[in-house]
């Protein structure tokens, strides 16, 4: 685990959305939105949020880029999990 750390350290990071991004272009929001109410919402919330900090500290799930997620992000965080 802790290789699979200091490589999201080292991994380019995400520059971060554009404050007047709309929440029907942000795919957190999207994804949160798909879902009904009482069917996780708030457990998939959660989960973006812990993903969000693994590769940038500073983020939640609302403010992550989530849009410059790439394969080797992903990769590493499923690797961390």
């Amino acid at each position: 685990m802790a290789v699979a750390e200091s490589r999201l350290k080292s991994s380019p990071l995400p520059s971060g959305l554009p404050s007047n991004s709309p929440a029907d272009r942000h795919a957190a929001h999207v994804f949160l939105s798909q879902l009904q109410a009482g069917s996780g919402r708030h457990n998939q919330q959660a989960a973006l949020g812990v993903m969000a900090r693994m590769i940038a500290p500073e983020a939640d799930w609302a403010s992550f880029p989530w849009h410059e997620l790439r394969y080797p992000h992903a990769s590493l965080i499923r690797t961390t999990l």
